[in-house]
Formats: C-alpha cells, sequence, structure tokens
C-alpha cells in the first residue's frame, strides 16, 4: 500500500505542477527527482503532453469530485471489507482530488493511446567495445562510439522523432520540416533539428555534453530550459557544464577520429599526439623521456594500426618504444 501510495502522490504532482500549484519545495522535489534517470524525464515528458493536449485541463477547477469519488467508493466497497473503506473515507478529503485526477488521466491516456498514438515499442541499443551504426525508422543514421547507447521508438509517431542518448555518436538526421528531430542526453541536454550532421559527447563523466555541428542548423539547450536556446550552425560547437551552455572555437580538428579512423597532424608536439593516440586506439601511451615531448609531429594518420603509426614516429624522431602491462613507453632510441 506504501509504494502504490507514493506512486498516486507522485503522479498527483506531476499534474499540480503542470498546473502550477505546487510550491517552491515540491518543484525542487520534482526538479530532484527528473535529474535521477532518463526514464523519470520520459515519464515527466509524456504527462505534460497528455496534459497539454486536454482543453478540458483549463476548466479543471470545474471537476466534479465528489462525484467522481462516489464512483471510486462503490467499487472500493466491493472489493474490500468496511474497516478499510471507513479508514480510506477519513480521509477523503485528499484522496477525492487524486481519484479525479487519476480518473481523468487514466479515461484521456486510454483514448489517446488507442485512437491516436498506438505508442511505438522504444529499443535500447548499447554499443559496448564496440563502434556501432543504427538506421532509424525515418532514414537518420547514429554511429556510436565504444560505451554508448541510444534510446529510440522502433518506428516514429507523432509530430516529432525523439531518441536519448548517452555517450559519444554522429548523428546523420534525415531531413523533415513537418517533424523535427530531437536528442534528450543523459546530462539534461537537448537538441533539436529538421536535418542536418552534429557530433554528441555525452560524458557522464565530467557531467558535460559537447556538440559540434557539421552541417545544418542545431538548437541546443537544457531540457528544462526551453526559453534559452543556443543556435549552431556548421562549424560551429557548444558545451553545456553546470547548468550554462556556451559556444566555443573547434580546437581539435579530429574530433571525428573515432568514427572516421583519421588524424591530421600539422606542427603538433609530441605530448598532443600521444593523447589523440591514446584516445583513439584506447590503449595508455606514455612519453618516457621528458625530453621528447616539444617534438614537433606531421602527418596524416588514416586507418593506420597503431604499431604502424608508432613505427613511423620512430622512424621520423630517432625514437623507440615498447610495450610493457599493455602500455606503450615512448623514448629516445640510443
Amino acid at each position: 500500500m506504501k509504494n502504490q501510495t507514493e506512486n498516486i502522490v507522485t503522479d498527483l504532482l506531476l499534474v499540480e505542477y503542470h498546473l502550477k500549484q505546487t510550491s517552491d519545495e515540491e518543484n525542487k522535489v520534482i526538479e530532484s527527482w527528473l535529474e535521477l534517470n532518463p526514464e523519470n524525464r520520459e515519464h515527466f515528458i509524456k504527462v505534460q503532453k497528455l496534459l497539454d493536449g486536454s482543453n478540458q485541463l483549463k476548466n479543471f477547477n470545474l471537476i466534479d469530485t465528489t462525484a467522481d469519488w462516489e464512483k471510486v467508493k462503490s467499487r472500493i466497497e466491493t472489493t474490500v471489507d468496511k474497516p478499510t473503506t471507513r479508514k480510506l473515507i477519513s480521509n477523503s478529503t485528499r484522496l477525492v482530488r487524486i481519484a479525479a485526477i487519476l480518473l481523468f488521466i487514466a479515461g484521456l491516456t486510454f483514448i489517446i493511446r488507442n485512437y491516436f498514438l498506438h505508442e511505438p515499442e522504444m529499443i535500447v541499443y548499447a554499443s559496448g567495445q564496440n563502434k556501432s551504426e543504427v538506421l532509424l525508422s525515418d532514414g537518420s543514421r547514429v554511429h556510436l562510439n565504444q560505451n554508448s547507447k541510444l534510446t529510440y521508438p522502433e518506428k516514429f509517431a507523432g509530430k516529432e522523432r525523439t531518441v536519448f542518448f548517452s555517450g559519444e555518436g554522429y548523428f546523420e538526421v534525415t531531413k523533415n520540416e513537418k517533424r523535427s528531430f530531437a536528442v534528450n542526453t543523459i546530462n539534461n541536454g537537448r537538441i533539436e533539428v529538421l536535418g542536418t550532421s552534429f557530433n554528441i559527447n555525452d560524458d557522464t563523466t565530467s557531467g558535460k555534453v559537447e556538440l559540434t555541428v557539421t552541417s545544418g542548423k542545431v538548437a541546443f539547450y537544457k531540457s528544462d530550459k526551453t526559453e534559452n536556446k543556443t543556435i549552431l550552425i556548421q562549424n560551429e560547437k557548444a558545451v553545456l557544464k553546470d547548468n550554462k551552455i556556451t559556444k566555443a572555437e573547434i580546437e581539435d580538428l579530429n574530433f571525428l577520429s573515432w568514427k572516421t579512423g583519421i588524424l591530421v597532424f600539422e606542427n603538433n608536439r609530441l605530448e598532443k599526439v600521444v593523447l589523440k593516440l591514446a584516445d583513439l586506439y584506447k590503449q595508455p601511451i606514455i612519453i618516457y623521456d621528458q625530453t621528447i615531448k616539444d617534438l614537433k609531429y606531421t602527418s596524416t594518420i588514416d586507418n593506420q594500426t597503431l604499431n604502424e603509426v608508432l613505427d613511423e614516429i620512430n622512424l621520423v624522431f630517432n625514437l623507440t618504444h615498447l610495450v610493457k602491462n599493455d602500455t606503450v613507453f615512448i623514448y629516445p632510441n640510443h
């Protein structure tokens, strides 16, 4: 009974929140609940759409709660004993309002789901230790880096194409001017587009979301701050961190190397080169002798093996390397 009551109160708070009937303290509780996981945000959005789509909510105060309670009470009396019924009736002031709201939502949900939405099945895809590609029902493609997760409907329904994402991925969105495409990230970021290409790095460790646009136009904002949208166009980047979005220059032209396998170095310090190689090949690389970290390296790496790249670096600078416990050590060749 405790869990059922908690569920009822949670739904009631969500409804009252959308109706702007909650206190500041209750608003903070709901906002904290939204931060817990994507499932909570998804439920919140569904309730919001459900309520926004009903003209009856404009006259919500006109609901005959007494009549609705009588309907609920008559059902309860047929399934529970009298002491339980008396206990419920003694708390009817609170339950009357809850019953009215839940009856209203349940009826509206049934109508919308069965006659309008036909809610599609959600698919959860995790890339694990491999890079993967997912083809969505609208023709859009999502390239996932390692340890990334995409949640999406088997078939898009409604006016918006919405997916949930965490990790790093490159999106190639099929253009549809009548149905926007939206990505919700684990770190509370939201991206809206019609048709474009962009890279998302939703880093759970740092708690930040990096968005880099390679074509088209994108609206980027914190999912609960729809009024504060940052517009990005081709070759622009923005970062969401500490609840703030800031535009930034694309300093690293190799941000898509995880997808393409191509790295371009132009007079870069060896220390920086090593960091990019370690990230691309997912293997620790250490410059053992610090006297060589400032050597300048120019080359294009095109889907070569790590050993091939290291051999090239060794040849250019007269270095050598040693692999120990899966870690690469680079040092001068004496």
